[in-house]
């Protein structure tokens, strides 16, 4: 492609740019709903947008011996300088617990104090307002993105939970 046929493309794409903004947005998007979809273990989730604080790679999780654990906690994590405590997702909405691998966390909590562990960032989608159907807990409802099932899954639900539960026993919970 010659210099001049690049700044054609490259005008054609500011000017495409530019006339996107001048479109208006659909009522049933305005009202909308932003969620990462995500894959733990074998369970097809989504998480909204809003109720997490960023997405990062795992990185290495120090484990953390304790008699009252709960068998969804991995361990902690060192994120953007802070000390977070890391939480299988899995384990948390089946109740089976399995060793961290390579993966992903959601940064949750105002204090970024606690991470939610996944296997696979799937992708992001937005919801029409009405697309949720009410689920069993710690899901909030099931939404259906490209035709498939998916828990939504309610961060805040999850984060009161486990800190309702740091304070119990093992034979409490």
């Amino acid at each position: 492609m010659s210099v001049t046929g690049l700044e054609q493309t490259a005008d054609e794409l500011r000017a495409a740019f530019d006339a996107s903004f001048a479109v208006a947005i659909p009522p049933e998007q305005r009202r909308g709903e932003d969620v990462l979809l995500v894959r733990a273990r074998d369970l097809a989730l989504a998480l909204r947008r809003r109720e997490t604080l960023g997405i990062v790679r795992c990185p290495r999780v120090t484990t953390v011996p304790s008699a009252r654990a709960r068998p969804a906690l991995l361990g902690i994590v060192g994120v953007r300088g802070t000390l977070t405590v890391l939480y299988d997702l899995a384990a948390l909405a089946d109740g089976r617990a399995r060793a961290a691998r390579a993966g992903w966390l959601a940064i949750c909590g105002a204090d970024r104090s606690i991470g939610l562990f996944f296997d696979t960032l799937e992708g992001h989608a937005r919801l029409a307002a009405e697309a949720a159907r009410e689920g069993p807990p710690p899901t909030e409802d099931v939404v259906h993105v490209d035709g498939h099932a998916r828990s939504l899954i309610s961060v805040p639900r999850i984060i009161e939970d486990i800190r309702g539960s740091a304070g119990r026993t093992p034979h409490e919970e």
